[in-house]
């Protein structure tokens, strides 16, 4: 009897914010494939930082398991837009990406919740609003499954609390905005009174809507053996965390053990379960999240052209190429350079001219193999400095440039660094060469306030 475990958390993404399992993302995939199983998901806890290493990982497999899938999901954190800041529930929410459209809608709704990420009792919460799942699934639908999660889901505590007109109102929203055939009522096989409890309702409910129903095992470690192993791994550090009880059965399950567990449900019911996980797994496409290289761009400013090398443009080939470029990101390169070389009191001579132009030669040259302006990365690093630098609040500390970046005499000419490379003898190839077509790759600072800001744009 094929099923598909669709809520699996791994320590790539579910240990980011505290610590919650021993899964890695290969032993997950592994025990899923020596199981029999026709697909897993990875439901972390708003996080999608596994997904890439599973995708890898996917490559790997297809050799010898070509039909296995690994859907790509996540376990939100869903409230109103009024409970913000003020509440003690967050309510948990299983989204599983369809294709590549889907994949790009759970990385803007989990761009949203982080964006408004907040720490409460020491922990970071990071809530998404009904509204995004509204604005972003609701006004695209077909690209997202989801489902009901655990006990800690709205769906279960409206149950729990005895308030089943809100189950059966949050289900009619659910499967009005996700569309038809997109939503499912998750059934976990758990012997606690609550679940037990949450399962039969669940069921009811969901054949007087029409809803199906799946099994997860919400999966936090392998096998039953390894729950001693958990429980010491959750204590190992000061953190308020959930009972034992809570994990008692989220490990991986025969199919059988399963039945015995939900002894109270017909057979055939549970089956159709089993079958439905497969349907959603054979709903999911095979899609990569690989792409080409994306330079991250910076608005423009009103500016023009000083045309300080415009005496030197003959001798100059590169410095040339950036004052006629039909590329408003290179002039405002080219622009910067001219104001820090007038700032900084440098001399028009041979070394100084002549680097700039190898310098912008390299820039030129892997931007036309790239087919984008790799200048617009240099511009945007010279504004997240500055940012930093002119913080008023007093929350800002820019370190010393690290690596590579201080072999670029142009970046010392923008203030990117603070040291002359040609003072100290620092060749400019260890930094960026054409022979090396990629995206320069610098550390060189940390703002505390606005550190998110400036991870995204580096994500970008």
């Amino acid at each position: 009897m094929p099923y598909s475990e669709l809520h699996c958390h791994t320590d790539l993404g579910s240990n980011l914010r505290l610590i919650d399992t021993t899964n890695s993302v290969k032993s997950v995939i592994k025990k899923a494939i020596s199981m029999g199983l026709k697909g897993v998901a990875l439901t972390e806890h708003e996080s999608i930082s596994s997904h890439m290493s599973a995708k890898v990982y996917e490559e790997e497999v297809h050799k010898t398991n070509p039909d296995f899938k690994v859907v790509l999901g996540n376990e939100i954190y869903l409230i109103s837009e009024s409970a913000y800041n003020n509440t003690e529930k967050f309510f948990h929410f299983i989204l599983l990406a369809k294709d590549a459209i889907g994949h790009r809608q759970l990385r803007l709704l989990s761009s949203r919740a982080w964006e408004r990420s907040y720490r409460q009792k020491g922990q970071e919460r990071v809530p998404t609003f009904y509204s995004d799942i509204e604005d972003i699934i609701g006004k695209d639908k077909g690209h997202i499954i989801a489902s009901t999660a655990c006990l800690g889901s709205f769906f279960a505590q409206s149950i729990l609390n005895d308030r089943l007109e809100l189950s059966k109102k949050f289900l009619t929203w659910c499967d009005t905005t996700m569309g038809s055939g997109n939503f499912f009522v998750e059934i976990q096989p758990v012997a606690s009174k609550e679940q037990i409890l949450v399962n039969k309702t669940s069921i009811l409910l969901a054949k007087e809507m029409g809803i199906p129903c799946i099994i997860t095992n919400d999966v936090h470690y392998l096998e039953k053996k390894d729950s001693k192993i958990h429980s010491a791994f959750l204590n190992s550090k000061d953190e308020e965390r959930e009972v034992d009880a809570f994990y008692s059965g989220t490990y991986f399950k025969t199919e059988e053990e399963m039945i015995q567990i939900l002894d109270y449900v017909p057979r055939e019911e549970v089956e159709e379960m089993f079958a439905n996980t497969c349907k959603i797994t054979d709903m999911c496409e095979t899609y990569s999240l690989k792409q080409d290289t994306i330079v991250p761009k910076r608005r423009i400013p009103e500016f023009e052209l000083n045309n300080t090398f415009a005496p030197y443009y003959n001798n100059y080939e590169f410095i040339s190429y950036f004052a006629n470029s039909e590329s408003e990101q290179d002039k405002f390169l080219l622009h910067q350079i001219e104001i820090g070389f007038l700032d900084k009191k440098q001399e028009f001579n041979e070394i100084n001219l002549s680097r700039i132009d190898i310098e912008l030669k390299q820039i030129w040259l892997i931007s036309e193999k790239l087919g984008q302006r790799l200048s617009s990365y240099y511009n945007l690093t010279q504004e997240i400095i500055d940012i930093m630098w002119d913080d008023t609040k007093g929350n800002s500390l820019v370190g010393v440039a690290r690596g590579s970046v201080t072999g670029y005499y142009i970046c010392y000419l923008m203030s990117i660094t603070q040291i002359n490379p040609i003072t100290w003898g620092l060749p400019h190839w260890r930094h960026l060469e054409a022979g090396r077509p990629e995206l320069p790759k610098q550390n060189w600072a940390f703002d505390v306030n606005h550190c998110s800001w400036v991870c995204a744009l580096i994500a970008c």
